[in-house]
């Protein structure tokens, strides 16, 4: 998201939501969300500002539980299970968190550029998964992009790719694939028919 949109959108009293949040008391996160969400209702309620709004939401009920000293999910109704899952099906050992990586730019060197260092320092703060995102990208910069990634991180990470719908059916996307040479990376965002 650039920084701009946020900052027009949350800098100070000036902006939309810093009307609406800035000297809010932080007891009633839904009724806060509610009041933003409301506001926007001649915006079509699209874009940054839903965005944003997403944002704020989780650093509001952030902000509830540290003043109660309670974890978020506790606030939220606790551990909920489905009748069909079991204790044994849920190990927070096969949980692997990822970190998206999006750049200020598409299908260019910048792009892969960007991915690359954005992937070593999140690397460096002990991630170990990670989704590139070459949207709006060609294959062969794709390829580029995976190609960069692996060699950045090493083999152990797990590597995601956002293709964007580039590819349109399962034996293009695996030809490309079988050109990740000894990546492994998995694809994400694609439904082939």
């Amino acid at each position: 998201m650039p920084p701009g949109a946020v900052q027009a959108t949350v800098g100070d009293k000036s902006t939309h939501f810093g009307r609406l949040l800035i000297g809010e008391e932080l007891s009633h996160p839904e009724r806060i969300w509610q009041r933003c969400w409301d506001s926007m209702v001649h915006s079509n309620r699209r874009g940054w500002q839903v965005i944003i709004l997403g944002a704020l939401d989780v650093a509001c009920w952030d902000l509830y539980g540290q003043s109660l000293g309670k974890p978020i999910w506790e606030l939220l109704g606790g551990v909920q299970r489905s009748e069909f899952q079991t204790r044994g099906q849920t190990r927070v050992s096969d949980v692997l968190p990822y970190c998206t990586i999006v750049s200020d730019a598409w299908d260019s060197p910048q792009m892969v550029r960007q991915q690359v260092e954005r992937c070593e320092r999140l690397l460096a703060l002990g991630f170990r998964a990670f989704k590139v995102e070459p949207l709006m990208s060609t294959p062969e910069r794709i390829v580029e992009l995976v190609g960069a990634v692996r060699s950045a991180l090493g083999p152990q990470p797990t590597l995601m790719v956002d293709v964007g719908y580039v590819f349109t059916d399962v034996p293009t996307a695996a030809w490309w694939r079988s050109d990740w040479s000894g990546s492994t990376s998995h694809f994400s965002k694609r439904h082939f028919q």
